[in-house]
């Protein structure tokens, strides 16, 4: 059996560089531990706490893995994950990646070495291949990761068909959608492939901005949207997360433009803060209390090798009528 000197000097490094990479204590650089992880797993060991880690019982401990817990979907989403997790008796660990995949992979080998019992992911900065090297309790919130991985979200292609016919009915013809970037795929832009398709035949017109990849601060939203009003100047309907119709709502302000006479505004999730603007935002609402629940009854079914009845679950939107249609 290898031991921790084995992988010291095979790695070219020392005894208490290899244990900092384990306990992720200490400054490592990246490259010294993707070399000593590598070297881990050639040899495949396993230091001798973490050894009887597998030998004990659960830590009652669950991983929540988000992009970004001051966006307000996710901060609901981890508020009620929490408590769910509380309600059944396990506590939650959140990683919030900020654009950082190393962060997500952290969590990962803590799944890997049985720090927590098993992680909850609505991040999307590592590859699947990452997700699907791991053999342990997973779920995930709005990104299919595989055919043995459970998935939860909301029903994407209704929210987008609802926010298209909300601002149609309010005499819209040309309409701006703030969409999520193409790198990766995930459910969630389902919403906006529905809302193009119930524009088609219409008469009305379509721009489409891109988001970039992994970006949630608003005065970043802030000032997309204002560029977007200076190129744009006959839009007349914007449709984006609630934190995009925030600040489509701010930049129409500042620029003199009346919502909803001039311009109207449809949010999507359903967040708290759609209620905390000047003008309430009408906004397609995701049921993130239910998300957070489906997908804790997930990871937990599996975490205590419970048959799972279905491993994608949609669940229903609905559209909320506020002041900016």
């Amino acid at each position: 059996m290898s031991t921790i000197k084995d992988v010291a000097k095979k790695a070219g490094v020392g005894v208490g560089t290899v244990s900092r990479v384990i306990n992720y204590s200490g400054a490592v650089s990246s490259t010294t531990r993707q070399r000593v992880e590598q070297i881990i797993e050639e040899m495949n060991f396993v230091p001798s706490q973490l050894a009887r880690n597998f030998n004990r019982s659960k830590n009652f401990l669950v991983g929540l893995i988000v992009p970004d817990i001051a966006h307000p979907f996710f901060g609901e989403f981890i508020r009620h994950a929490e408590n769910e997790l509380y309600q059944r008796g396990y506590k939650a660990l959140v990683c919030n990646t900020i654009q950082q995949s190393d962060r997500e992979q952290v969590f990962l080998d803590m799944l890997r070495y049985r720090e927590v019992d098993g992680i909850i992911t609505g991040s999307h900065s590592l590859d699947i291949e990452a997700y699907l090297a791991v053999k342990a309790p997973l779920a995930a919130l709005d990104r299919r990761l595989g055919a043995e991985i459970p998935v939860v979200h909301a029903d994407h292609v209704k929210g987008g068909r609802l926010a298209a016919e909300r601002l149609l009915r309010s005499g819209c013809k040309h309409i701006a959608q703030f969409t999520g970037d193409s790198l990766v795929t995930l459910p969630a832009y389902d919403r906006h492939t529905a809302f193009a398709e119930a524009l088609n035949g219409t008469g009305v017109s379509l721009t489409s901005i891109p988001n970039q990849w992994n970006r949630f601060d608003f005065s970043y939203h802030l000032e997309q949207v204002k560029q977007t009003l200076d190129e744009y100047r006959e839009i007349d309907g914007i449709f984006g997360v609630d934190l995009i119709a925030c600040a489509a709502l701010k930049a129409a302000s500042q620029r003199g433009i009346a919502v909803p006479d001039q311009l109207k505004i449809v949010g999507y999730d359903g967040t708290c803060i759609s209620a905390f603007t000047p003008k309430t935002i009408t906004t397609v609402v995701q049921p993130i209390a239910d998300l957070a629940a489906a997908a804790v009854s997930a990871v937990i079914d599996r975490i205590e090798k419970r048959p799972i009845g279905q491993n994608e679950i949609t669940l229903d939107v609905y559209l909320r009528e506020g002041e900016t249609t």
